[in-house]
């Protein structure tokens, strides 16, 4: 499924580390084994998922961003619905790196935010 997903990361010294995981594969869903660097192995982590409606890619209606959809939204443009986002625990690997395992569904995308430790003071 590697070839259809892509993967970017957006990351500072002081912020969670973000990384968008886009699976563009009308047939196939994608199983991610994201590897980060050890100080990102015991902070938070949260997955937020943009999901296409009945019809995939295709989809004018029924899509949804954390579970939140604009149906009923009238001219506002606000989300409705509650906010849906999904804790993700590391996978812990010999050595320093950990790993956060991410289902993308087909002609979906995921948001992985994951928030470093803090220093020991």
């Amino acid at each position: 499924c590697v070839a259809l997903v892509q993967v970017w990361a957006l990351r500072s010294d002081a912020d969670p580390i973000r990384i968008a995981v886009i699976n563009k594969d009308l047939d196939k869903s994608c199983n991610m084994d994201i590897r980060l660097e050890q100080k990102f192995c015991s902070g938070r982590a949260t997955l937020s998922r943009l999901l296409p409606g009945k019809l995939g890619v295709q989809s004018k209606a029924g899509v949804t961003w954390q579970g939140q959809h604009y149906i009923g939204a009238n001219t506002t443009g606000t989300l409705q619905g509650k906010r849906e986002t999904e804790a993700v625990v590391a996978k812990l690997h010999p050595g320093n790196p950990c790993s956060y395992e991410v289902a993308v569904p087909r002609t979906s995308a995921a948001l992985l935010v994951v928030t470093p430790e803090k220093p020991a003071i």
